[in-house]
């Protein structure tokens, strides 16, 4: 019974039980899905944001 338990730890619970907790996963992993995608725009914002100040600081390097 140990090393069936090693192999699948989920063999003990409940059935009802797991799937309850991947049901919840799936909710989970929409949330974090939906912060990442946020997290893309909000760097692609800074970047273009950034882009002046950084081609004025490359022309500065060049002049001196």
């Amino acid at each position: 019974m140990l090393e069936l338990t090693e192999k699948n730890p989920f063999n003990e619970l409940p059935e009802a039980l797991v799937v309850n907790m991947l049901n919840q996963c799936d909710g989970i992993g929409r949330k974090l899905t939906k912060s990442f995608q946020n997290l893309y725009k909000l760097r692609k914002n800074i970047r273009e944001k950034l882009k002046p100040s950084i081609a004025r600081i490359k022309i500065r390097i060049i002049y001196f």
